[in-house]
């Protein structure tokens, strides 16, 4: 099956999205620990990926915009991102990552989410 990501309120057309496809709740948004990851440069204001061959299962995105294309997800001294990010699903969390349940999709055929940056 395939994955279509996107996602459409890009404010600079600049640096990467990283993206991180997680399938299991206990990695959930743990970097390093992904499924698959997938980095692709900024051209627009809309961006769009296309993950292929993907199984049958349920998922969960986490990505971010990394302006500076420095590989993490900058954020400041209490540790809230400066740099837009989003879940799958569109949870914006509060005060924590959002878990693996409440950001969670099912891929059973081929499949198309949107994703919105948070800034």
């Amino acid at each position: 099956m395939n994955l279509t990501i996107h996602i459409p309120n890009i404010v600079n057309i600049k640096g990467r999205i990283q993206i991180g496809l997680y399938d299991d709740k206990d990695n959930f948004p743990k970097i390093g620990k992904e499924y698959k990851r997938f980095s692709a440069k900024v051209e627009s204001k809309e961006f769009k990926y296309i993950v292929s061959d993907i199984p049958v299962g349920d998922y969960a995105i986490a990505l971010y915009h990394d302006v500076n294309s420095d590989g993490i997800c900058n954020s400041n001294f209490i540790g809230v991102p400066t740099e837009s990010y989003g879940f799958s699903n569109n949870i914006k969390p509060f005060l924590s990552a959002p878990s693996f349940n409440a950001t969670k999709f099912t891929v059973s055929k081929d499949r198309s989410i949107t994703i919105k940056l948070f800034h």
